[in-house]
């Protein structure tokens, strides 16, 4: 091996390294803590207003005792559908927090929730349709007597569905604010970087999970930084993927090209 083709080895090793999942994650979680110590009065301003469109739905949880099973699992699924809208203006504005901007939180809210009202809800049902099916095939084929071998993969293609739909909310959303995705694109998209990212997805997947619930743990934490802080965690984490691994420098939802699907996916 001549010294040039060495060189060039020994950069590929250090951009290797450089953007492995432990230094991408290592560099989200750095920024994270930053973010929120210096936007914590907006995240909680912001989790606030996500939170009064919550109220109906953690009120049909409090009261669930009273009510008939059908009756909550009919309520919840459209409760949690309607919440949409609100979910993906906390996304909007913390997007714009983590490019530097300083949006007004109370206007800009209400104006990404007529925004992404659409596309909240359509996304938010594909999702919870999914779900609804691996935990489905879950309970079903666990229940089913006899529990064969068959049961047991057929168990674990259930899991493998609601673990995908899991790490794809890594990216649905953060996708979805920068405004120029359709749908299709917005799945394809966001199933492209869970498995193109694979580690770094899951390692972020988990840090969400944590944070959902201490803040639940805690109780004061759901109104007050529930939805905002695991959005800006989200935005900041796919933020920092785009940069580091694929090269997107600058504000994200100016990027000039019909989709990231068409720039990457399509590569492939």
């Amino acid at each position: 091996m001549n010294k040039k083709e060495q060189i060039k080895n020994n950069w590929s090793i250090a951009a290797l390294i450089k953007n492995s999942s432990i230094s991408l994650t290592g560099e989200v979680i750095k920024k994270f803590f930053q973010g929120l110590s210096e936007n914590l009065g907006k995240l909680i301003l912001i989790n606030l207003l996500w939170f009064f469109f919550a109220i109906p739905l953690f009120t049909l949880i409090f009261i669930k005792s009273v009510i008939s099973s059908t009756n909550f699992f009919v309520l919840f699924f459209s409760f949690l559908i309607l919440l949409a809208p609100a979910t993906a203006s906390v996304f909007n504005l913390t997007f714009q927090m983590i490019e530097g901007r300083n949006p007004k939180v109370v206007s800009e809210f209400f104006r990404g929730f007529r925004i992404y009202c659409k596309k909240g809800i359509v996304l938010s049902v594909i999702t919870i349709a999914l779900f609804a099916i691996g935990f489905t095939d879950m309970w079903f084929y666990a229940n089913l007597k006899p529990f064969n071998l068959l049961s047991v993969i057929l168990v674990a293609l259930g899991f493998l569905v609601v673990l995908l739909i899991g790490l794809m909310q890594n990216y649905l959303f953060p996708l979805m604010v920068q405004k120029n995705l359709s749908i299709k694109d917005n799945l394809l998209n966001s199933i492209y970087f869970t498995f193109d990212s694979i580690g770094f997805s899951f390692v972020i997947f988990l840090l969400s999970l944590a944070i959902l619930l201490i803040l639940s743990l805690s109780g004061v934490g759901v109104p007050m930084l529930f939805m905002s802080l695991s959005s800006f965690l989200y935005n900041l984490a796919f933020r920092i993927l785009l940069v580091k691994k694929y090269g997107i420098e600058g504000e994200i939802a100016k990027i000039d090209a019909k989709s990231i699907y068409e720039l990457y996916f399509k590569r492939r």
